[in-house]
């Protein structure tokens, strides 16, 4: 009953804590997920080295054969 009366009161502060919360929760998942998400973001990393070493090295194949 006092809590009904609060809320008819306060409606405004009720919706401000709850906008708080939402936001809270949504900033807390956007850094926990790359944290959770570490092993996969890893293997992107790998693999993209892995694409610059072969480019890198056809790059200087290509000028090689340009100076040929």
């Amino acid at each position: 009953m006092l809590l009904s009366k609060t809320i008819k009161f306060y409606p405004d502060w009720l919706f401000l804590i709850i906008v708080c919360v939402v936001i809270a929760v949504c900033v807390g998942l956007y850094f926990i997920v790359p944290i959770l998400n570490h092993k996969k973001y890893e293997q992107q990393r790998a693999d993209l080295k892995k694409r610059e070493e072969t480019f890198k090295a056809n790059q200087k194949a290509r000028e090689a054969e340009g100076k040929n």
